[in-house]
């Protein structure tokens, strides 16, 4: 059985990973336009998931050292944010 360690999102962190998917489902908006019609806005869309998703890595990791390196996951952003590690 996993043992799952719980730890609290600050709501700053909570905004911009509901921005970060909003910004990834923009990208699968915009990619599947005809004729190459959202290309150029699907990848600054693409761009700037993964800039908000490196950025929401470092506040993570600033608040938590000891996840550096780990592989952790969002759980429950509407009532209680928290991440969870598996080990």
């Amino acid at each position: 059985m996993t043992t799952e360690k719980r730890y609290p999102i600050p709501g700053e962190i909570v905004e911009l990973l509901f921005e970060w998917e909003a910004v990834k489902n923009l990208r699968v908006i915009y990619a599947a336009r005809p004729f190459g019609g959202g290309y150029k806005k699907a990848k600054r869309a693409a761009v700037s998931a993964e800039k908000l998703k490196s950025k929401i890595c470092r506040m993570v990791t600033n608040i938590y050292p000891e996840l550096k390196g780990e592989s952790w996951g969002v759980n429950d952003l509407d009532y209680e944010p928290y991440l969870t590690v598996k080990k």
